[in-house]
């Protein structure tokens, strides 16, 4: 079940890097310039962009299906990169909770290379296959390490502080949700489908909404969601007819709406049990979420403005790119200062954008690389992303590009705004290099004489 074809990946159907992706995020900005504001110059931007990625993405599955012919080829695409990458990046993140107060970012910087490089290495040996509840147990573990000192110290108050940063380093959540998730993948590969069914449905109802509220972003509710519909598509239903795959994308559409109204609800229930501008909350949770330009009408669900902002944020998401397109056209205005604040233990990534925007603004799809570098930016980014998906698509494992496919989802609202959404890129360059490596350096056929 869910093992990939030797020459292109057919049954993938209606979420193959060529179908799914365009018509995502084609679907946001046509409606961004039909019912917001028509701009010319965003939708040649927009095409541009897409133009790019469907060529990246067909010379790139055409190269790997070209040289996917011999059996050490087919092993490289058999090499479980981005879970290699993720048990490294859990190692190093421990360890760096311990150092990062010792030792400085110089030191620090070569030992992670080598215990990534390591791990690498013996993970690539390893022919055990570990068990999705060792990461999930690891996830929820490192979620719960984030979450529950803020709440013990402020009560329901602590809901704000996870959204700021908590009282402890943020990245323990993003790395600790993908790990959770990526294990719930590899305990649903086992299930059978009326179980996987339960599973989805209480996470979509209870656990997905739930860990968005206390964590602060409906981003946490999607990709705890997303991508078990997307592995049950891939691997148990693939969407190959007309049928089915408006059916698939139609629950994949509904689930997705679901999930970005009842987590703005569920949140809006715990704020309304804590608000802001009440008396009772703490000075140091008040500072922390100015800090970060929140106020209690951005938060608080009773309030009127908030519930609108629901309705009207991805409207205000397309015109905020617009407003980025003009400040930054042609050759963009941050020149990677936005982008390498996004990675850990530099500086906080949303800081940076309040500094160049002057406000706290999700930019949209195409919005953080086009305020990096303008013209150049998004077609770097198409290209990227039209790379990256040919390559998680062609990987014998169907997880990692289901949970690539999340990610990228995410992206419609924020960009690759922080630096885990950065991991699709990270594991599917690095299993391109392998392919590369297979491709350059032919294996040694040594001819021995026959001596009787």
């Amino acid at each position: 079940m869910g093992q990939a074809q030797t020459s292109g990946s057919p049954k993938l159907g209606a979420f193959s890097p060529g179908v799914f992706l365009p018509l995502f995020v084609l679907s946001f900005y046509l409606v961004g310039l039909t019912l917001v504001q028509f701009s010319l110059r965003a939708l040649g931007i927009v095409a541009l962009s897409i133009a790019v990625y469907l060529l990246a993405s067909r010379l790139t599955a055409r190269f790997i299906d070209t040289t996917d012919q011999q059996t050490s080829r087919r092993t490289v695409l058999s090499g479980n990169y981005f879970e290699r990458l993720l048990i490294s990046l859990c190692v190093i993140f421990v360890i760096d909770l311990a150092l990062k107060g010792v030792a400085p970012v110089a030191v620090r910087a070569p030992l992670y290379l080598i215990i990534l490089s390591a791990a690498f290495y013996f993970l690539g040996r390893k022919k055990t296959d570990i068990p999705g509840t060792y990461f999930l147990s690891a996830g929820v573990a490192m979620i719960l390490l984030y979450v529950v000192p803020a709440f013990i110290s402020y009560g329901m108050y602590g809901a704000y502080l996870n959204r700021t940063g908590g009282l402890m380093p943020a990245f323990l959540v993003g790395i600790g949700t993908i790990t959770t998730v990526y294990g719930l993948m590899k305990v649903a590969s086992l299930l059978s489908t009326r179980n996987l069914f339960i599973m989805i449905g209480l996470i979509t109802l209870v656990a997905g909404p739930f860990m968005a509220a206390i964590i602060g972003y409906r981003a946490y509710a999607i990709i705890y969601i997303m991508p078990l519909i997307f592995q049950y598509y891939i691997e148990r239903k693939p969407a190959v007819t007309v049928k089915t795959a408006f059916v698939a994308l139609g629950v994949v559409a509904a689930i997705f709406l679901y999930t970005y109204f009842a987590t703005s609800v569920t949140r809006g229930v715990i704020y309304m049990f804590a608000p802001l501008d009440s008396a009772k909350a703490p000075p140091f949770v008040v500072s922390s979420m100015e800090a970060g330009h929140y106020t209690d009408k951005d938060m608080n669900f009773s309030n009127a403005e908030a519930r609108s902002k629901v309705i009207t944020r991805p409207f205000f998401t397309y015109k905020v790119f617009l407003d980025v397109i003009d400040v930054s056209y042609p050759w963009g205005k941050s020149h990677g200062k936005l982008t390498l604040s996004l990675m850990p233990g530099v500086t906080k990534g949303r800081a940076t954008t309040i500094s160049i925007l002057k406000k706290p603004l999700s930019t949209s799809f195409f919005g953080l690389p086009f305020l990096e570098f303008g013209v150049a930016g998004v077609m770097l980014y198409g290209l990227m992303l039209g790379v990256c998906l040919a390559v998680a698509s062609r990987l014998r494992d169907k997880k990692t590009y289901a949970l690539i496919l999340t990610i990228i989802m995410l992206w419609l609202d924020t960009g690759p705004s922080v630096w885990w959404h950065w991991l699709p890129f990270a594991s599917s360059f690095i299993a391109l290099g392998a392919i590369l490596l297979s491709y350059f350096v032919q294996p040694e056929v040594v001819v021995t004489e026959d001596r009787l």
